[in-house]
């Protein structure tokens, strides 16, 4: 049941009219904004200062899954970049989440694999 459940989310977040309704009206957006920092790695940094400041720790996530070309991979790659490269300039409590088919597992498991590479490197 659980898998059917993770599909159905996965699929329908793809839908166009689905992203407009939780990043573009209102009501969507107080919806989104329970579960999502924010729209970008600025917005995510506030939110994580903020639980910091309140003594939890966070998981910084870029959202997507299942990529469907190498130059999606790269921009995920890039973005988790950018949360580690964050976290580390603003010394915050915090970790990234990663999902391999975002990096490109599936569809170039090299390119997939010299990104999870780069990313350990940085964090390290």
């Amino acid at each position: 049941m659980r898998g059917l459940i993770v599909k159905v989310v996965l699929t329908t977040t793809q839908w166009r009219w689905v992203r407009w309704l939780f990043t573009k009206t209102r009501v969507g957006r107080r919806v989104a904004l329970r579960f999502v920092a924010g729209e970008t790695v600025d917005e995510a940094v506030v939110a994580v200062g903020r639980l910091n400041a309140a003594g939890m720790t966070a998981s910084m996530d870029h959202l997507g899954e299942h990529v469907t070309d190498a130059a999606a991979a790269l921009a995920a790659r890039d973005a988790y970049l950018a949360c580690i490269d964050r976290i580390a300039v603003e010394h915050l409590d915090a970790n990234i989440s990663i999902k391999l088919t975002q990096l490109g597992m599936g569809l170039d498991d090299d390119l997939c694999a010299r990104s999870l590479d780069e990313l350990a490197v940085r964090a390290a």
